[in-house]
Formats: C-alpha cells, sequence, structure tokens
C-alpha cells in the first residue's frame, strides 16, 4: 500500500512538472529526448545553446528526469 501511495505521489508530480510547460518547453523537452544533445538541439532549433539550457531550466527538466529516474526504480523493484 505504501509502495502504491508512493509511485501515485511521484507520478503526479511528474505530471504537474508537465501540465506547467509552455508548448516551446514540452516542444523542446521532447525534442531533448531524441537528440539527448543541447548542442545539436540548439542547431535543430536555429536557436542557442544556452536558449536550449533555459528552456530546460525553465521546464525544471532536470527535476523531472532525476523524479523520472526514480519512478522507475521503484517500478523495476516491485
Amino acid at each position: 500500500l505504501i509502495q502504491s501511495q508512493i509511485c501515485n505521489a511521484i507520478f503526479n508530480s511528474i505530471l504537474t512538472i508537465k501540465y506547467s510547460w509552455t508548448e516551446r518547453q514540452n516542444e523542446v523537452v521532447k525534442k531533448y529526448r531524441i537528440y539527448n544533445s543541447q548542442k545539436e538541439l540548439a542547431k535543430s532549433l536555429k536557436i542557442s545553446d544556452q536558449a536550449v539550457e533555459r528552456i530546460l531550466d525553465q521546464a525544471d527538466w532536470h527535476k523531472l528526469k532525476f523524479v523520472e529516474n526514480e519512478f522507475k526504480k521503484i517500478l523495476a523493484n516491485g
């Protein structure tokens, strides 16, 4: 039961972060998952590396990635 509650809390945290994104943040995060490189993504979007970094920071990308990884660990351990 506690593990289920933890999973629900983590899942809700993920959704809260994602639902707060602007369209641009959503676009950049989705493409960053594909490119996995700020430099390559910046080149693709024709914006600076710093602009990509700023958008990812504003989208709380690093927090989201951490929470997603923790969620995967919990699910893997059953």
